[in-house]
């Protein structure tokens, strides 16, 4: 499965499951979208062997490891894209966080 194929809520659940396994509410919070469609679109996922449902209470859900870079890529792209506006902000942010001036 390519990055092209998924709806852009099913990207923003991948990109909240980069990090570690959450909830169904832990993902409907850190998204602009409702349960259901939260629900439906991991239910998808889970159908395409994209992410994995961890045994226990309450119930998480986590990235497959066939779909790790894949989810790595898509974190990328997000986390990049506040910067893509304006390219030359990209160096005075990066050159204020590693001198840690404002």
């Amino acid at each position: 499965m390519t990055i092209s194929k998924l709806s852009s809520c099913q990207e923003q659940v991948l990109v909240q499951l980069v990090s570690k396994a959450k909830t169904i509410e832990e993902l409907r919070a850190k998204t602009n979208y409702s349960y259901r469609e939260v629900m439906t679109e991991v239910k998808d996922l889970l159908l395409k062997g994209a992410i994995e449902k961890k045994k226990g209470f309450p119930t998480t859900y986590r990235i497959a490891k066939s779909f790790q870079m894949v989810a790595k890529k898509l974190r990328a792209k997000f986390d990049m894209s506040d910067l893509l506006d304006d390219p030359c902000d990209i160096f005075s942010k990066h050159y204020q966080q590693k001198h840690n001036r404002d």
